[in-house]
């Protein structure tokens, strides 16, 4: 699986979280903000998915999308968090499922794989993380990166903050996953723990299905200052 300006002002509207809480000072180049259903930024957004999940690592068949976007019924029913650059183009996307008839979409690939017991986690105040994507320029693999792909973490850990901020605005306590474990265990050295809840299944790649506690997260001290 592939899978605000976060400056000194908050222009997110949103009620920064408390002072123990996880923070990450970002560079002033980036900006993280929720983005509407119907919008320009939406259209942007679902056509840097259609680079990278049918273009670059084919997970998807492009043949599909001829408007050269990638999208779903899963898309009226999310929060969508983008990242922006200096220029204002869209440079990563996350989006947060809530729970809808139309159900979550992990459970389609990994609902076999789950530990029992689980059925407490699946109601109101739960949302699947999705559709992580960063584009190319700045996504870093093995030790050889360039200058834009050290702004990964950066870019990461902006969308998941701003998603975390949103996600305490609307009640949600838990999040749901189907990710590669190597991003499970880098989230979790930043502060966001994800625990695993099933067995890997190849669902885009090998994942495996994990929760992570929103309320556990606002009783961490961890403190990430820079990257």
């Amino acid at each position: 699986m592939l899978p605000i300006k976060l400056t000194t002002g908050n222009t997110t509207g949103i009620t920064p979280p408390p002072p123990h809480l996880l923070f990450i000072r970002t560079a002033p180049t980036f900006s993280f903000s929720r983005i509407e259903y119907f919008s320009l930024e939406m259209t942007k957004a679902q056509r840097l998915r259609y680079q990278v999940y049918c273009l670059e690592k084919k997970f998807l068949d492009a043949a599909s999308y001829p408007d050269g976007r990638e999208y779903d019924e899963h898309d009226r029913h999310c929060l969508q968090i983008v990242a922006q650059d200096f220029d204002q183009e869209i440079i990563g996307t996350i989006r947060l499922i809530s729970d809808s008839p139309a159900g979550f979409p992990f459970l389609s690939h990994c609902g076999g794989k789950l530990y029992p017991g689980l059925e407490y986690i699946l109601g109101e105040k739960t949302a699947e993380v999705s559709r992580l994507v960063i584009d190319k320029r700045y996504r870093c693999f093995g030790t050889d990166k360039t200058k834009d792909q050290n702004q990964y973490p950066v870019i990461l850990f902006g969308m998941f903050r701003q998603m975390y901020e949103a996600s305490i605005q609307i009640g949600i306590r838990y999040w749901v996953a189907a990710m590669e474990p190597r991003l499970a265990r880098m989230l979790r050295f930043y502060g966001f723990v994800f625990k695993p809840i099933g067995e890997s299944t190849d669902y885009f790649g090998e994942v495996r299905p994990y929760i992570g506690d929103l309320r556990e997260l606002e009783t961490s001290r961890i403190w990430v200052e820079s990257f």
